[in-house]
């Protein structure tokens, strides 16, 4: 599985992705570079932070994430980044691309 096909499964694993897709702020087939683009955008404090985890997880140079954030996510969410962590989502723990 290439890296942005294993990353579009991770942000579908977060339920504000199909939210932003559902709103046609995303596409289906959707990149890195459309949340890139999204996250220039006027959106959410919460959608933001969701984002920029998925962003950082992307590409850890140029999106730092400040991991205290997770704190105030919704109970989803959170659950979401704990798969994520143990490895459950995409088969390795805590993987960056």
């Amino acid at each position: 599985m290439s890296p942005p096909q294993a990353w579009r499964i991770l942000a579908k694993s977060f339920a504000v992705t199909d939210l932003f897709i559902r709103r046609r702020r995303l596409p289906e087939d959707f990149s890195p570079e459309h949340a890139i683009a999204l996250h220039e955008e006027p959106i959410s404090t919460h959608e933001r932070s969701v984002l920029s985890f998925l962003l950082h997880v992307w590409n850890r140079y140029d999106f730092p994430f400040d991991l205290s954030e997770v704190a105030g996510w919704t109970e989803q969410h959170q659950r979401a980044f704990s798969n994520w962590a143990s490895g459950r989502t995409l088969g390795r723990p805590c993987r960056y691309f």
